[in-house]
Formats: C-alpha cells, structure tokens, sequence
C-alpha cells in the first residue's frame, strides 16, 4: 500500500512540475514586459479576476488551490511530521515559493512567459491546507469506524 501511494506522489509531482513548467511561447516584445508579469501586492490578480473576469476564477483561482489539495492528502500519509497541520502548510509553502522562484527566473532569462504571483502562492498554500484537512477527516473516520489509521507501515 505503501508503494502505491509513493507512486502516487511522484506521479502528482511530476504533473504538478510539467503543468506549472510547460512553456509558453516567447514573443520578441517580451523583453519590454518582464516585471510588468510580476505580482507581490496579495490577492491583487485574484481581486482583478473576480471583478473583471468572472469566467476566468474557476480555472486561475479555483485551479490553483485545487493543484495543491493532493500535496495536502498525500504528505500526512508519508511522512509522520506532516501530520501536523502547520508542517503540512510550511512544506506547501515552500513548494509553492519554490515554483514561483524558478518560474521568475526563468522569466528574467527570458525562457519563459510564465507570470509570477504572489496570490498563486496564498491559493496553493490553502489548496494544501485543504488537502490536510481532507486527510484528517478521512483519518478520524477511519479511527471512528475502526480502520487502520492514515499511517502507513511498510510490508514486511
């Protein structure tokens, strides 16, 4: 059960790299806008989407919590210390930070057209905190109708 749910996760990451990574075409001009796609003013492109862009929330906003809702689920049941909600919300930070770093400087190299956002960091910081809380709601029912609690063991 074990390797099954590492498979899982790693084929969650890999699809969380390609999808956060895949390029966007450079256009000659774009030398001209590269900070213009930077964002650290918090929930400004959030704000700006549901105002201006109502059709827009459920694939930018909805999309980036519901990316890191798995990250959430599948920590607690690899690593004991993720188990704990504020460790579980530091490594999705951390993660999110990480791919927003890469993502600018990749931007600034002029390797890609990928924006950077502070609010993508507060939406996937919460879709992992949503994806903790799934696990342990699935955790305290497993405990209240007498499962095996989310700790995985390895087969002998």
């Amino acid at each position: 059960r074990r390797v099954a749910i590492e498979a899982l996760f790693v084929g969650y990451m890999g699809t969380l790299l390609y999808v956060v990574f895949s390029q966007l075409p450079v256009r000659p001009d774009d030398t001209r806008f590269v900070w213009a796609s930077v964002n650290l003013v918090p929930l400004r492109t959030v704000v700006g989407i549901v105002r201006d862009f109502p059709t827009l929330v459920i694939q930018q906003v909805l999309g980036n919590v519901v990316m890191f809702v798995p990250l959430g689920c599948l920590l607690p049941l690899l690593v004991a210390r993720c188990r704990r909600f504020a460790m579980t919300a530091a490594v999705g930070l951390s993660v999110s930070v990480g791919i927003e770093l890469v993502q600018l400087s990749l931007r600034l190299t002029l390797m890609s057209r990928r924006s950077v956002d502070v609010d993508d960091v507060i939406l996937n910081v919460t879709g992992a905190c949503l994806g903790y809380l799934v696990w342990r709601g699935s955790h305290a029912l497993a405990r209240t109708y007498g499962q095996r609690p989310g700790a995985l063991k390895d087969a002998p």
